[in-house]
C-alpha cells in the first residue's frame, strides 16, 4: 500500500482530532483558519482514504473494575491456519490489541479483564483452546505511566 501524502494543514486537523475527536467542524476551522466547508471536505477526504479510522471514547477502565491488564505471548503450530486463529482472537472483547510479532512467540496480545481469577479463566477457556494455540506466557501490568494512541504527527511527509 502506498503512502499517503498529506499537507500541514491535513496534519493541525490530524493533531486536533487525535486530542479531541469531539472538536467541532468550526473550531477546527478556526484553528487551521479554513472555512468550516473546506475543513470538513478535509475530514471526509482523510476518512476516505482511511487515514482517520473511526472516532473513539477512551474509557477509565478502573471505574468500571477492569483493572487487570495483560500483555500475552501466543505461541501458534507453524501449520496452523493463522487467519483462523487471528479471525477466533478478535472475537473476544477482551482481546483490545492483537500483534504478529518476530521471536520464538507468533502473537503479542493486550488483554484486559476485571481481575486475576477472569483473566486466567479466559486465558485456559478460551485463548488456549483455540485450535492452533500451542503456548501462551503472560506479563500482568503493575501500574501503567502512559498509553495513548495518538501519533507524532511531525513526521509525516507532505505533499510536494
Amino acid at each position: 500500500m502506498s503512502k499517503i501524502k498529506i499537507d500541514e494543514t491535513d496534519q493541525k486537523i490530524l493533531k486536533i482530532l487525535q486530542e479531541d475527536a469531539r472538536t467541532s467542524n468550526a473550531d477546527i476551522a478556526r484553528q487551521v483558519h479554513l472555512v468550516p466547508s473546506a475543513t470538513l471536505e478535509r475530514v471526509k477526504r482523510l476518512e476516505k482514504l482511511g487515514v482517520i479510522k473511526g472516532y473513539h471514547a477512551t474509557i477509565d477502565t478502573s471505574l468500571l473494575d477492569y483493572n487487570l491488564l495483560a500483555f500475552v505471548n501466543i505461541k501458534t503450530d507453524t501449520t496452523a491456519c493463522v487467519s483462523r486463529i487471528v479471525k477466533e482472537l478478535k472475537k473476544y472483547d477482551q482481546v483490545q490489541e492483537i500483534h504478529h510479532v518476530a521471536g520464538d512467540d507468533c502473537y503479542l496480545l493486550k488483554i484486559r479483564a476485571a481481575n486475576v481469577p477472569r483473566y486466567s479463566k479466559f486465558l485456559h477457556n478460551d485463548i488456549l483452546k483455540i485450535d492452533g494455540v500451542l503456548d501462551s506466557r503472560s506479563v500482568i501490568v503493575m501500574d501503567t505511566s502512559k498509553e495513548c494512541a495518538g501519533l507524532d504527527l511531525e513526521d509525516v511527509f507532505y505533499e510536494d
